[in-house]
């Protein structure tokens, strides 16, 4: 506003004196609004600047996301692992575990052990859902670039135009 009143004075402005500046843009309004659109075409598409207390958290989020990920992760494959040691278990359900074969207390123990490893890789997928929960939480804190097609063309464009020139 105050560049406004400045400009407003005919004496001060330079698109008044300027023969080159046609006069239907001499107009300071016109100015500032040229003045803009420029600004909004050259910034389209830029990342928008969280706030620091939010980027902070967003990152730590992550953070967190990525531990219980790879926690998760662990445990699915240690109850897997479990499971492939049994004897007699099928990924189907339907257990080759015969009481008459194996005795009473075997048999049991066998069953016993496939549902802890069930359990095991059941928590493992629990937590692999808690933390892609986590995960997006702090992807909607951080700047993130647009994923537009338009944009990633635009990107690879300059990188080719980058390649070019240092030749």
């Amino acid at each position: 506003a105050q560049l406004q009143q400045v400009f407003a004075r005919k004496d001060d402005n330079p698109a008044r004196r300027s023969k080159g500046v046609p006069r239907s843009l001499r107009a300071p309004k016109v100015a500032f609004a040229m003045m803009q659109w420029l600004f909004h075409a050259l910034t389209r598409g830029l990342v928008q600047c969280p706030e620091e207390d939010d980027e902070a958290r967003g990152r730590a989020l992550l953070l967190q996301g990525r531990e219980m990920r790879d926690e998760g992760e662990a445990l699915v494959m240690q109850g897997a692992d479990i499971l492939s040691r049994i004897e007699g278990y099928r990924e189907s359900g339907d257990h080759a575990i015969d009481d008459a074969e194996l005795g009473e207390t075997e048999a049991r123990r066998r069953r016993q052990e496939i549902r802890d490893g069930m359990k095991v890789v059941r928590e493992g997928k629990e937590l692999l859902e808690r933390a892609s929960e986590v995960l997006a939480d702090g992807y909607k804190l951080v700047p993130q670039l647009p994923e537009t097609t338009a944009y990633r063309l635009y990107l690879e464009e300059l990188h080719r135009l980058a390649r070019a020139a240092s030749l």
